[in-house]
């Protein structure tokens, strides 16, 4: 110090420089300790901000505002990677399958959806963690000047973050998610674990809700449809499951779901329902009232089931008329199904294996698909706006199977032992009062019908369908060429008036 005191006050002698090396190397060592303090800094706000992009990114999908209880099911979408390589199933329709009610299907249980849960947690982190190394590598490479533009970088890309979020989770994928529970569901319910097959088709529906209730803009109307369709059979399979296991209070719920009759279904949407889904909704909840002991909301909800053309829905209808002890005018036993020969004990013409009313509209069910009663629940309720093409095509079914000499035989016997009881019963499960006098007649018309005058009326009305359809092509291509014949005739006047 000395020394350097002395050098310093020499006008003639000025610092060598080992005596200012010491003076260089604090300056610089209190500059890098500055920069590494702003660098930490600076990561570490990036490190805050890369991580709330992450759960923004994460979470979008499930911020939208659906009715409580339907979230979830977004997540579990992303996160099932196993479930994505599951074999699906080609059948899709199997609620409208009236040979068991065995063939519906269950679905993944809570074991399941926990380790995909845990499945999903695991990659968001190391993305999360990766992204934010490969971004703190960066900032140490770049000086205090570029902090500025990294920030707005990020600033930028938390609103393009939701668009690529959406893309990666499309709804291909969501659908695709659900039908692989399906097909997984089906282990659960062949090995009888209804509990778990239950809770699984719940989330199941829950998956698909979102694109029914509040469909993303990439969604169609057919698309749409689709979806409302496998979300309505789900909460049908979930019915069943729980009928099972006796929960009849659940399976309510989950069939009026499917129905769209709850507080969160959206008006008008479910009437676009296919009738025979609708009719096997019914009939499910049909069966959970009987559990429930009520006897009168099951033979409502059978009733509907019937007439929409659900084969089990007109067994359970005749089975809670038979328990019930009649309903029409004239006396207890006066039933549709006992007067004509189906209730127990009973010795009416019309008995037998295959005489009765209920073994009669069973066998009218398989009428290509289109359910018990002839498909004439497809009549009252498919709001098709060409209701004469609808008809045709279930008149020209109906007279394939009125072909068989079986079936005439069946219909013939079923007509001669009606009675006044019968009709009346059956006008009653139509839910339209009939008057005696009305109900006589017709029970007269009935008895007179034979089995040869039933093949001859198949006859003339097979001819009667071949008239109606040339006559309906006629009219097509009148329709199609109409200017044409109108040019004619406007020729003709023309040339007449110049003659």
């Amino acid at each position: 110090m000395r020394s350097l005191r002395s050098s310093t006050s020499s006008p003639h002698h000025p610092p060598s420089l080992s005596s200012l090396l010491p003076l260089l190397l604090c300056i610089l060592f209190a500059l890098s300790s500055s920069t590494t303090a702003m660098r930490a800094t600076t990561s570490n706000f990036n490190d805050a901000r890369l991580s709330r992009l992450s759960r923004f990114q994460n979470n979008r999908y499930n911020s939208r505002k659906i009715p409580f209880g339907l979230r979830g099911g977004a997540a579990d979408v992303e996160g099932d990677g196993d479930a994505a390589s599951v074999e699906v199933d080609d059948e899709v329709k199997d609620v409208v399958d009236d040979s068991d009610d065995d063939d519906d299907e269950g679905d993944n249980d809570d074991d399941d959806e926990d380790e995909g849960s845990g499945e999903v947690d695991e990659d968001e982190a190391s993305e999360t963690s990766s992204t934010a190394s490969s971004t703190n590598n960066g900032s140490d490479d770049n000086d205090d000047d570029n902090d500025d533009d990294e920030n707005k970088k990020i600033d930028n890309t938390d609103s393009d973050s939701s668009t690529s979020s959406t893309s990666s989770t499309s709804d291909a994928q969501v659908f695709s998610t659900a039908t692989a529970h399906r097909s997984l569901a089906k282990k659960y319910h062949d090995s009888k674990d209804y509990t778990q097959a239950a809770s699984s088709f719940s989330k199941a529906g829950s998956i698909l809700a979102p694109l029914v209730f509040f469909p993303p803009p990439s969604v169609t109307s057919s698309s749409r449809q689709t979806y409302l369709e496998e979300y309505s059979i789900c909460k049908i399979h979930e019915a069943l499951c729980l009928i099972k296991i006796e929960d009849y209070e659940a399976a309510k719920a989950a069939c009026t779901k499917a129905l769209g009759e709850d507080e969160g279904g959206e008006g008008g949407l479910f009437d676009s329902l296919p009738t025979n889904i609708r009719g096997r909704a019914f009939h499910r909840r049909a069966k959970a009232k009987m559990g429930l002991g009520d006897e009168e909301g099951a033979l409502d909800d059978a009733r509907v089931g019937s007439f929409l053309g659900d084969g089990r829905a007109v067994e359970l209808y005749g089975k809670l008329m038979r328990g019930m002890g009649g309903g029409a005018a004239g006396g207890g036993n006066q039933n549709p199904f006992e007067a004509v020969g189906v209730g127990a004990g009973t010795t009416s013409p019309g008995a037998g294996g295959e005489g009765g009313m209920e073994s009669l509209l069973t066998g009218l069910g398989g009428l290509g698909g289109l359910g018990g009663l002839g498909g004439l629940g497809d009549l009252a309720g498919s709001g098709d706006t060409a209701p004469t093409e609808l008809a045709m095509g279930i008149a020209t079914k109906l007279g394939k199977q009125l072909e068989k000499k079986k079936m005439q035989k069946q219909i013939a016997s079923v007509l001669q032992g009606a009675n006044k009881g019968s009709v009346m019963g059956m006008a009653m499960m139509a839910g339209v009062p009939m008057q005696e006098g009305t109900a006589e007649r017709l029970v007269k018309v009935a008895n007179m019908v034979t089995e040869k005058r039933l093949a001859m009326g198949v006859t003339w009305g097979k001819r009667f369908i071949s008239v109606m359809k040339v006559l309906r092509k006629v009219l097509k291509v009148l329709t199609k060429w109409k200017f044409l014949f109108v040019y004619l005739v406007l020729w003709k006047f023309a040339t007449r008036a110049m003659q």
